[in-house]
């Protein structure tokens, strides 16, 4: 009797150690399934609505200086910054998201013929410095890229230093001024621009 009881001890010890070990598997592909899911999640570009959410309204009631930013920003990740804001970029293709953070720093939505996007690029160095353009970018109501315009630059490269800031006015008017300073130059220029109303940059006379 106490050997039969061994044995059936032992067994149940085993299925009890079995059944732990199927609930524990089936527990962790729960948890794989959720996470695949929250990864695909992830990787899908943000839809046109969505960006829309994403950036903040402006309201431009006189003028807006563009120059470098670092607060108030929305960040966006390089799959929806690649959907639709890719004719932006510069550089190669396989370069074009490389070591650089992305941010909407607003929208204005009040014409009927075009979005027009505030999006921040920050291009991170090796040696850690970081240069930043502002991009002024316009879109059709369906979200489909017209133009786009660097309307400042802040930071090196090539032993080159640039400061370059915009302002915008009402009415869709831009001045810029352009400073570049090199180890044996420094250049300085303003020049006026209007977004014309399909969403087109043009240098302008006056504003």
């Amino acid at each position: 009797m106490v050997r039969r009881f061994s044995k059936y001890h032992k067994q149940g010890i085993a299925t009890d150690l079995l059944s732990f070990y199927l609930y524990r598997v089936k527990q962790l592909l729960i948890l794989c399934l959720v996470f695949s899911s929250f990864r695909t999640t992830a990787q899908q570009a943000a839809t046109y609505s969505e960006l829309l959410r994403i950036a903040s309204e402006i309201n431009l009631n006189d003028s807006l200086l563009l120059t470098s930013l670092d607060k108030s920003m929305s960040p966006v990740d390089t799959i929806t910054v690649k959907k639709w804001f890719s004719q932006v970029l510069s550089g190669s293709q396989n370069s074009k998201l490389k070591n650089r953070d992305f941010f909407l720093a607003g929208k204005i939505t009040s014409n009927e013929n075009f979005d027009l996007y505030i999006l921040v690029e920050d291009k991170k160095k090796a040696d850690t410095s970081v240069m930043q353009v502002v991009h002024l970018v316009t879109t059709k109501k369906d979200g489909h890229y017209i133009a786009s315009f660097k309307a400042a630059i802040t930071g090196s490269k090539k032993k080159s230093s640039y400061n370059t800031y915009s302002w915008l006015y009402k009415g869709f008017n831009i001045v810029q001024d352009s400073k570049i300073t090199t180890s044996t130059a420094s250049l300085a220029d303003v020049t006026q621009y209007k977004i014309n109303n399909t969403g087109r940059f043009i240098m302008s006379s006056n504003y």
